[in-house]
């Protein structure tokens, strides 16, 4: 296997999309009370290959997919064993003979185990074929990047065999005052070359030659920790970098009867920065801890925040059926205090929070298959619990059907909201129709069939 491509059992899969956002000390446990239900024991971990990967390797083109692949929704991308695609050349980068006008390469799904095939029928794609015994290869951890989805990565690659990119230090600033604005400095022989980075924290810095930089990110009040990279002599190399603000946010959560709750979950919400989606609202989560009978936030970045208790809301499948509070104790979102945090070594402490009151749970079955009778494998079931007022948090969970539940997802909701049930594709392969349903408060179960049209 490419040793570009990095592979290891772990617990849990997912399909591997683009640009996923980085999560903030996202506690496991939370993840594995949302997946486990439904997935194998055990899969494998893949990564994409970086720009600076993908421009050294010994074949590289781009070619439309005219045959094989994935060419229904019928199929499930992870578990299939379909073993071949078939492109025509649209740009040839290296490796290919000149004059080359289709290209076979070998599929080597590994079913429901490391990554999905991503490749589509009538998509584009940017590929990285492996060579084994004379013939193009992919797979099990697949390289295939969608030109919709790897914009910047396709780009880049165009650049660099057009001789438009020079030699460079590119990545990502995460943490504290993460964003637009961080000054990234590569230092070597006492030299010094900055940039800064871009909306998502990202940067691109060219350097004059290559050898080994010092690269520092820099944003006052903010502290970085510098790190060496070595920039090879043609290409580029990736480093990614994390801000601290020395700030934290440490209080309890307590019953009504004034005991501490362990493992209750806690959130802050950025008001400087607000998500217009729900579903791509930032949570810094944290747990009340067991040794400490608290919870703590480290390097909260400068700005304003709510802070919230049970932040999933009413949740069966997290053992919470607990409605959402704010700080102080157990405020509504109307009497929430604001905390504001205005300059780096501040430590709030006492930041105590009280669960809400139970909600009674009902019984949520989505049943998601083809007129055939055949399970919907791919299917993602959004259920929104909408805000019973002006203000509120709406209530939110998303599970994926997962071939052999048989198109079935089963899970508690609070029976106070009205709810909306919605299905796409997990691989984001549009649908026909829009498949969505509404359900009235009440403590009856749910029963919701979706007929998806292939």
């Amino acid at each position: 296997m490419d040793d570009l491509v990095e592979t290891r059992c772990t617990q849990g899969r997912r399909p591997l999309f683009p640009k996923d956002p980085p999560v903030r000390r996202f506690p496991v446990r939370l993840l594995i009370a949302y997946l486990t239900v439904a997935l194998p024991v055990l899969a494998c971990d893949c990564r994409k290959m970086t720009v600076c990967e993908l421009i050294v390797q010994p074949t590289l083109f781009i070619g439309e997919l005219v045959s094989g692949g994935i060419a229904s929704l019928h199929q499930d991308p992870w578990n299939t064993d379909i073993n071949y695609a078939r492109f025509t050349v649209l740009e040839s980068f290296r490796g290919l003979p000149a004059g080359t006008k289709t290209v076979n390469v070998e599929l080597q799904p590994w079913p429901g185990m490391c990554s999905p095939v991503p490749y589509v029928l009538g998509h584009t794609y940017l590929v990285a074929p492996r060579t084994s015994q004379g013939r193009l290869t992919d797979g099990s951890c697949f390289q295939g990047f969608d030109l919709d989805w790897f914009s910047d990565e396709v780009r880049q690659v165009r650049e660099y065999f057009a001789g438009q990119m020079p030699l460079n230090v590119q990545g990502r600033v995460f943490g504290p005052g993460h964003g637009p604005g961080i000054t990234v400095s590569a230092s070597r022989a006492g030299k010094t070359f900055s940039t800064v980075t871009r909306s998502d924290g990202s940067y691109f810095l060219p350097v004059p030659r290559a050898g080994v930089y010092t690269v520092l990110p820099t944003l006052a009040p903010y502290s970085g920790k510098a790190f060496d990279v070595e920039v090879p002599p043609v290409g580029c190399a990736v480093l990614d970098n994390y801000m601290m603000s020395k700030n934290s946010i440490t209080g309890t959560v307590r019953d009504h009867k004034g005991r501490v709750v362990i493992d209750a979950s806690v959130a802050l919400i950025d008001l400087d920065h607000p998500q217009p989606n729900p579903r791509e609202a930032i949570w810094f989560r944290e747990f009340v801890h067991k040794k400490t009978a608290r919870f703590e936030f480290d390097d909260v970045a400068i700005g304003r925040y709510f802070l919230i208790s049970n932040p999933d809301g009413p949740n069966g499948v997290l053992d919470a059926p607990y409605e959402t509070t704010f700080y102080p104790l157990a405020s509504s979102r109307s009497d929430a205090q604001v905390i504001e945090i205005k300059h780096a070594g501040t430590h709030l402490t006492g930041m105590d929070l009280v669960l809400g009151e139970s909600v009674t749970l009902r019984e949520v079955v989505v049943n998601v298959h083809f007129p055939d009778g055949a399970p919907m494998d791919t299917a993602k079931v959004y259920c929104t619990g909408l805000p019973r007022k002006a203000g509120d948090l709406p209530w939110l969970f998303n599970h994926w059907t997962i071939h052999g539940n048989q198109g079935i997802i089963r899970f508690s909701a609070p029976s106070d909201r009205k709810l909306r049930l919605e299905v796409e594709d997990v691989y984001r392969r549009p649908l026909k129709a829009v498949y969505s349903s509404i359900h009235e408060p009440g403590i009856s179960p749910i029963r919701q069939e979706f007929v998806i049209e292939p």
